[in-house]
């Protein structure tokens, strides 16, 4: 394995896969998950993400270093990753978005898979033609390539006009709550921002919006956790970010004096001051053994 700090993530782990998130490829299985661990202890001295990044800013990664973070605070993420991880006296990184975690707002794709568990999707799909969609395109591309004001109203009165109040209130036990995760943070987890609402922020919609987004989910975590963050995890937010704005949001952003989280398949090796940025790899659902061939590929951020 390369000498880097590979910063791995995953979704939920969790046994269940139900509708609200199962066309969406975000669970995997804990077994699956402990085979990772065993294998990942193997093959990497694991950190937590506040060292990896202490070591990287020093120019000091003399080894295979690795660490495990979590997206978007599901409920599966305590109950099942964090016991696991305990064992080996490891500690995981949480972005919350904040809007999740304390019902106040479902994540639109996941009003889209439950949707699409209850409906046929005709009505919802004849009122997007307005905005470019065509028969026969994936709807969650789609809406994620195109995001607008206009359909995210769409979806939220489709949702409403399509759900009951139980139904909704049942879809939140999939997000963890502040109280959960403050159990988390209390066991030295580190606790991240990725914005209050998950929408795709470096699209054209979001120029504008993604420093209230990020200033609102930041307000929250001061309130109900009692901390700053370092990191924001920029929501969809790959090297290739999706517009030509996204030079100038970045730049926007690191006046905050945070550290901006991309996603991309790329370790990191080189802290570059002016960008700062760093890199996380997306875990795919694959055995032990194949991830540890499939992180032994991955390129590295080097000067």
């Amino acid at each position: 394995m390369k000498k880097a700090w590979y910063i791995i993530y995953y979704h939920n782990i969790s046994w269940e896969e139900n509708p609200i998130i199962i066309g969406l490829r975000s669970v995997i299985p804990p077994d699956i998950f402990r085979e990772h661990i065993y294998y990942l202890r193997k093959y990497f001295r694991i950190v937590n993400v506040p060292e990896g990044l202490n070591l990287l800013k020093e120019n000091n990664v003399k080894e295979p270093l690795l660490s495990i973070w979590f997206d978007d605070g599901y409920t599966g993420v305590r109950e099942y990753a964090f016991p696991i991880l305990k064992e080996y006296e490891m500690k995981g990184a949480v972005s919350i978005n904040s809007r999740f975690i304390l019902r106040q707002e479902m994540f639109w794709r996941y009003k889209l898979s439950l949707l699409s568990y209850l409906t046929d999707m005709v009505s919802l799909v004849g009122r997007l033609e307005k905005f470019g969609y065509k028969e026969g395109n994936n709807i969650g591309k789609f809406v994620l390539d195109n995001f607008s004001e206009g359909i995210y109203r769409i979806i939220d009165e489709f949702y409403k006009k399509n759900t009951d109040d139980i139904i909704r209130r049942e879809a939140f036990s999939i997000f963890d709550t502040m109280g959960g995760l403050e159990l988390l943070k209390e066991d030295g987890w580190t606790m991240v921002n990725h914005s209050s609402s998950h929408c795709p922020l470096t699209e054209n919609y979001g120029i504008d919006k993604i420093q209230e987004d990020f200033d609102k989910c930041e307000k929250d975590i001061n309130k109900y956790l009692g901390m700053e963050t370092e990191f924001f995890v920029i929501p969809f937010g790959g090297a290739r970010l999706r517009n030509t704005g996204s030079e100038y949001i970045l730049k926007k952003m690191k006046k905050n004096n945070k550290t901006i989280v991309l996603t991309e398949k790329t370790a990191n090796k080189y802290w570059n001051k002016q960008e700062g940025f760093i890199f996380r790899i997306g875990v795919p659902y694959i055995r032990g053994k194949k991830l540890i061939n499939y992180l032994s590929k991955m390129p590295i951020y080097n000067k």
